[in-house]
């Protein structure tokens, strides 16, 4: 468990109760003064930063104001790297619905683009590999658009059409009136 506050231990080594498992790798590795500081988010310890030495010798109060600075600095840079990323999934969506409602606009008398488009669409943002929209047949499930498959498994697909049993649908799945939706991940 992280805790939320700022650790210092004089010498690991000898702290075999209050940390046993510390303590072996201290004796092992040869780490005798330890500094944890934890990297706060909120008032809540997402992680921290820990220096160690190799000698029995406290951090100075210069030494340990830097590393809580640097924690800080850490806490910003994990935040901005996460604020930028559902930034970037956000946009990747954005901009994949934009692409299929262009396509839909352009080709509203042919389904065929649009469920291509669709597929398209779903698959390069969610980083799948491949991606099928299947159309309800009768009592089965026919693979009516497929991307990112190989030339050869279309046919399979067509040729081994999926009933409509729960136990019989793959993972990812989903199916809504008519349809069924599959990504492989």
């Amino acid at each position: 468990m992280i805790e939320g506050r700022l650790i210092q231990i004089e010498d690991l080594q000898k702290e075999i109760d209050e940390f046993p498992e510390g303590s072996a790798v201290a004796r092992e590795w040869g780490i005798r003064t330890t500094l944890s500081v934890p990297l706060l988010k909120e008032g809540a310890a997402i992680g921290n930063i820990q220096v160690r030495r190799n000698e029995v010798r406290l951090f100075s109060d210069q030494q340990i104001s830097l590393l809580k600075t640097f924690a800080d600095q850490a806490v910003v840079a994990i935040e901005n790297t996460r604020l930028l990323n559902e930034l970037r999934g956000s946009l990747q969506q954005q901009t994949a619905t934009a692409d299929v409602l262009k396509v839909i606009s352009r080709s509203a008398f042919d389904l065929q683009t649009v469920l291509d488009t669709l597929t398209e669409s779903a698959v390069r943002p969610a980083g799948a590999e491949m991606g099928l929209i299947y159309r309800q047949d009768g009592d089965l499930y026919r693979a009516a658009a497929i991307y990112g498959a190989s030339p050869e498994f279309p046919e399979v697909v067509n040729r081994n059409p999926i009933p409509p049993a729960a136990n019989r649908l793959l993972a990812g799945q989903s199916l809504s009136a008519g349809w069924c939706t599959s990504m492989m991940l």
